[in-house]
């Protein structure tokens, strides 16, 4: 391991011997590999449940109750204590992670829809298009969710970020992608094999840090 500027390598190298600056690189291709797929399916997948819901709302099934229901159970667990969880039974891989993180972070996306679509519904275009005689699925397709997607796409840039923020967290702890997977996490993990190794601190973390703020300033 060697502190930064030494022999070419400008940001030193970890424990390994491997460069630091290219694990930054490398880092940044899995996070962005990982968050937005996430970050697009969770998007879709929130708006679709949130909007049938909010629109239908429990009329001919109770779509609204079982959806808002669901999302009461999955809210009452900590949200790592429950990627933790189901990462622990489930091998360390890319697909895993997509998986997991498809299956606890539609809920954002889905209670905004749902809450604009209880709003749009009660419109007059939408009583106007039921006077009509439009079937309620065309009215819901064609004229209410164009107008209740918007906060999700909002929030589109926060969601990558918390889902970096989530990565680097479960790769720091190990049970997050393969070893063989360069990222931030297991980089930040390396400074505790040598706590004096300020290097593998600070830059995982400055660049985290940037990250996710400049995501946030998108959402602004």
């Amino acid at each position: 391991m060697q502190p930064p500027g030494t022999d070419g390598h400008w940001l030193g190298t970890d424990p390994y011997g491997r460069d630091v600056l290219a694990l930054l690189l490398f880092g940044a291709r899995t996070a962005l590999r990982l968050s937005l797929p996430a970050a697009i399916l969770t998007t879709i997948l929130g708006t679709l449940l949130g909007a049938t819901a909010g629109f239908y709302r429990n009329r001919p099934l109770p779509i609204d109750s079982l959806v808002t229901g669901l999302m009461a159970v999955i809210s009452s667990i900590p949200r790592l204590i429950l990627v933790l969880a189901l990462a622990a039974v489930q091998p360390p891989s890319i697909n895993t992670l997509l998986m997991l993180f498809l299956c606890t972070y539609w809920i954002g996306p889905a209670r905004l829809v749902r809450a604009e679509m209880l709003r749009t519904r009660e419109l007059p275009f939408i009583e106007a298009a039921r006077a009509a005689g439009i079937p309620t699925h065309r009215i819901l397709i064609r004229h209410a969710l164009p107008n209740t997607w918007q906060p999700a796409l909002a929030v589109f840039p926060l969601s990558v970020a918390s889902l970096i923020a989530l990565e680097t967290t479960l790769s720091f702890l190990g049970v997050g992608l393969p070893p063989e997977i360069a990222s931030w996490g297991r980089l930040l993990a390396a400074f505790s094999i040598d706590p004096s190794a300020w290097w593998l601190l600070l830059y995982p973390a400055a660049i985290l840090f940037i990250t996710s703020l400049a995501l946030r300033q998108l959402s602004k």
